[in-house]
């Protein structure tokens, strides 16, 4: 039986370091074994690292507005 594919969000508030989390997500997601039944989506600022480090992965990434006193 064929299970419908998971969405799966991360959420980061930080653009102007990538930290721990952030490039183990990277990495995670790199795989392509880790995206079979997930898909990835990243909310995240525009001009942030992340967003940079997830758009070569062909990752969705959203860009919610975020205020600059909490990056």
């Amino acid at each position: 039986m064929n299970r419908p594919t998971r969405r799966l969000l991360f959420v980061d508030h930080v653009s102007r370091i990538l930290g721990g989390a952030e490039v183990n997500l990277v990495e995670l997601l790199a795989e392509p074994a880790s995206r079979r039944q997930w898909q990835a989506l990243a909310a995240c600022d525009p001009n942030g690292r992340l967003h940079q480090a997830l758009e070569p992965l062909g990752v969705e990434r959203h860009c919610p507005a975020i205020s600059l006193q909490m990056t």
